[in-house]
């Protein structure tokens, strides 16, 4: 039970980054970018991935058994 709470979280959270995404995609097009345009040599940062959750080892491991 507490897994599927776990996944549902995670799934709203994922809806909820794509709305925000889309907002400021939106936002940008319309003032037309300008203000935040990076300069030309730069490149952003790759954000590190976390490591996964020892606690969720076995529900992630039942997971991918379960998509197959």
């Amino acid at each position: 039970a507490i897994h599927e709470e776990i996944l549902e979280l995670h799934l709203e959270k994922g809806a909820l980054y794509g709305a925000m995404s889309a907002i400021v995609a939106r936002i940008v097009s319309e003032r037309g970018g300008e203000e935040f345009a990076l300069p030309a040599d730069s490149t952003p940062p790759v954000p590190e991935a976390a490591p996964p959750s020892p606690a969720l080892g076995p529900f992630v491991t039942s997971m991918r058994r379960n998509r197959s």
